[in-house]
């Protein structure tokens, strides 16, 4: 009786992508091998997930944000919008978005597209904007949104006037109303965020910090004067910090500024003499991000990064070493905190902070990422940290469309994933 002899090759890891496909050793796979990892010299596919809520516009971040009364709440992040997780039976989202709710509605045209209101209601390009969203309030179920009553504002056509973009689809057509007043995300950036002080603040470089403590109704200007066009920010020594903000309506991507001790909503230096601001011009390239590395704060710059510490002095709070050049964050939106550390791609590699030093990790793929990841692209990286998997996830547009480069911070294994529709965001939900 014959026999035949088979070579199995037991796989033990995903990607060594530093060598040509028909050099790889024998244990690991090539590219690409998607949506599974290697467990037990075995293949394992990726973790799943659930339909939990839908959103008109896309979500770029989900965070638990805890009041100072103790409450928790689950915040969504849209392109648009600032929203809170609502409980119960039925129940969806609220919007936290400002509103502008100054008079009522008298009337709308038969058509229903051209909304009169009273004698108080002000409507300016000043107060609301076109592309706001509109509603009649005894058609709104705040805690059940979105809501299909909300109709977008086309024009303003007066301090009493304004033109729907279609007709309104509510059962009434005077009362009081709200104009949700959206926000507006550059298409190249993504909303910054930090919870500190019992508050969420959070911005982007068009608007004006905003902040929203889970008491009041909707969130409003840090300091409209002082907190402008941030960039990036972080909680820091009892402060927030903004970097790559604009001053005196001047973008300024060197100065890094702190709120005041222990109060976010502070930032006049003149009045508050705990806040004040630091110009990084050691090295011509700009800022791009701000992390915290055990006890110490990092300045990210787009080809260095700068290291400080606590000095104890509340007037001169931060002492910073001098710039390490040469590794920076290109991509700002891909760095990531967790485990007291941080990960991000830099100009040829993706780096985790080792105390004080970036230390490689990207090696098994940096050749092949960088080929299918090029142009805009690579500055437009984003990511987030995935505890219960124990995976930094890396979003990227490459050749092939949108990529998830996922590393395992227990095994330092590389894999990639993709998903049946275009991920925007991504974060925790809850956390005790």
């Amino acid at each position: 009786m014959s026999s035949r002899d088979y070579l199995i090759r037991p796989l033990e890891h995903t990607y060594s992508l530093e060598y040509p496909s028909f050099n790889i050793p024998f244990p690991y796979s090539d590219y690409p091998t998607l949506n599974v990892d290697i467990w037990k010299h075995g293949v394992k596919k990726r973790w799943g997930y659930i339909g939990d809520q839908t959103f008109a516009d896309n979500i770029q971040a989900v965070l638990t944000m805890r009041a100072k009364n103790g409450n928790k709440y689950l915040t969504y992040l849209t392109d648009k919008d600032l929203a809170v997780r609502e409980t119960g039976t039925g129940k969806t989202y609220s919007y936290r978005t400002p509103v502008y709710i100054t008079g009522s509605v008298s009337s709308m045209n038969p058509g229903k597209t051209v909304v009169t209101g009273d004698g108080s209601t002000n409507w300016t390009t000043s107060t609301i904007s076109v592309g706001d969203k509109f509603i009649i309030d005894s058609d709104d179920t705040s805690d059940v949104e979105e809501d299909t009553n909300w109709m977008t504002i086309k024009s303003i056509d007066g301090v009493h006037q304004i033109t729907l973009d279609y007709a309104y689809t509510g059962s009434h057509t005077s009362g009081a109303y709200t104009i949700r007043k959206l926000y507006s995300v550059p298409s190249t950036e993504r909303w910054s965020y930090a919870v500190t002080g019992g508050y969420l603040c959070f911005g982007n470089a068009n608007i004006n910090v905003q902040y929203w403590d889970g008491s009041t109704t909707k969130a409003a200007d840090l300091d409209s004067t002082n907190a402008v066009g941030a960039k990036y920010m972080i909680e820091y020594d009892d402060r927030l910090c903004l970097l790559n903000t604009k001053i005196s309506a001047v973008r300024e991507p060197w100065t890094l500024k702190y709120s005041e001790l222990g109060d976010v909503t502070h930032w006049d230096v003149g009045t508050y003499p705990t806040a004040g601001e630091i110009d990084f011009i050691d090295t011509e390239d700009y800022g791009t991000g701000l992390g915290k590395v055990g006890g110490s704060l990092v300045v990210y710059k787009l080809h260095s990064f700068i290291v400080g510490h606590r000095t104890g002095i509340s007037t001169a709070p931060f002492a910073f070493d001098v710039p390490r050049i040469g590794i920076g964050l290109l991509a700002p939106y891909s760095l990531i905190h967790f485990m007291g550390t941080n990960a991000w791609l830099g100009n040829s590699d993706f780096y985790i902070m080792s105390g004080d030093e970036p230390m490689a990790i990207g090696e098994k793929i940096r050749f092949k990422f960088f080929d299918i990841v090029n142009g805009d692209n690579l500055e437009q990286v984003w990511g987030f940290y995935d505890p219960p998997m124990n995976k930094l996830l890396w979003f990227a547009t490459t050749e092939d469309g949108q990529r998830c480069f996922c590393y395992d911070i227990k095994t330092a294994e590389w894999t990639t994933y993709s998903f049946w529709t275009t991920v925007t965001g991504g974060g925790m939900g809850l956390l005790i």
